[in-house]
């Protein structure tokens, strides 16, 4: 058997390119699988996915709204979700949401490792 265990799947839901690479780049060289997400992916592309986590920038309306609410909501396999904002009240609005977790922007690299991992359970 196989002891090589798969990289924990991240979609990243960012509307920022730039921020949307840089966290991509910090999550696959901490050993995470990132899936950088646009407004094209569906419920059944997410679904299809399987992500382990999603980490989405808490500012994202339309697209990221219904992705987020989908999940929440049980419409596709229930993942947590990490939010990830530069907004007052992150704390909050984390909850409203039922996110597993929140990260305020600006970041700490680690400390945006430490409750990824910890909300994928790796």
């Amino acid at each position: 058997m196989d002891t090589y265990a798969a990289a924990p799947r991240v979609l990243v839901l960012e509307d920022d390119a730039d921020m949307a690479r840089l966290l991509s780049e910090i999550l696959t060289a901490e050993g995470f699988e990132a899936i950088v997400a646009d407004e094209r992916l569906s419920l059944e592309a997410l679904a299809r996915a399987r992500p382990r986590l999603l980490l989405a920038d808490y500012v994202l309306d339309g697209w990221g709204d219904r992705l987020m609410r989908a999940v929440r909501d049980g419409r596709v396999e229930r993942v947590p979700i990490v939010l990830l904002s530069g907004v007052n009240e992150i704390e909050r609005r984390a909850r409203e949401v039922g996110a597993a977790a929140f990260v305020a922007k600006p970041f700490d690299i680690d400390d945006l490792i430490d409750v990824c991992r910890q909300a994928a359970a790796v």
